[in-house]
């Protein structure tokens, strides 16, 4: 996603990427309408019905709370990246719109990454967890502190890989 938005944005506006994009969703129904439909059965319920049960499931249970308000928590402090990511990438280096979108793609492309590490060793989850977290922290820290481009793609990739073993972690 990002990495094509990065090339598709050397020629063309910004606006006609984002077009292309708002595509990409009206045809995503289409593809699945092709799939076979679901076998599984459903209790059908209001949504909010539904949201209190689940949430009522995960207040109910001490270690889901503790997990889910650490995660929601560490989310909530780390998603200021992604929203300041374009004022870095276009004011502190004068990256434009496809420096930006690198940015972006190398946070995804380190989540792959983080991925594809764990396929060779585990680790305990809360290892992992916390190890996630001092990538994922400390690549928001080195990204706002990278004084060139360069740096601050490599600082995403460690950020990304954070990300991977967070979530996996927790």
């Amino acid at each position: 996603g990002p990495l094509l938005a990065a090339a598709l944005l050397l020629g063309l506006e910004p606006r006609d990427v984002l077009a292309i994009d708002a595509v990409t969703f009206l045809l995503s129904p289409l593809l699945l309408a092709g799939l076979p439909p679901a076998t599984a059965t459903l209790e059908r319920q209001p949504l909010l019905a539904s949201a209190r049960v689940g949430l009522g499931a995960i207040w109910d249970h001490r270690l889901v709370r503790t997990i889910s308000l650490g995660f929601f928590g560490v989310a909530a402090f780390t998603a200021v990246d992604d929203v300041t990511l374009p004022f870095l990438g276009r004011d502190t280096f004068g990256a434009g719109e496809s420096g930006v979108s690198l940015l972006y793609a190398a946070g995804g492309i380190g989540v792959l990454a983080g991925f594809g590490l764990l396929r060779r060793r585990t680790r305990p989850a809360v290892q992992l967890a916390l190890a996630g977290f001092v990538l994922s922290s400390g690549g928001n820290v080195l990204t706002g502190a990278a004084p060139i481009l360069a740096l601050a793609l490599a600082t995403q990739g460690l950020r990304g890989i954070g990300n991977a073993w967070l979530g996996v972690g927790v």
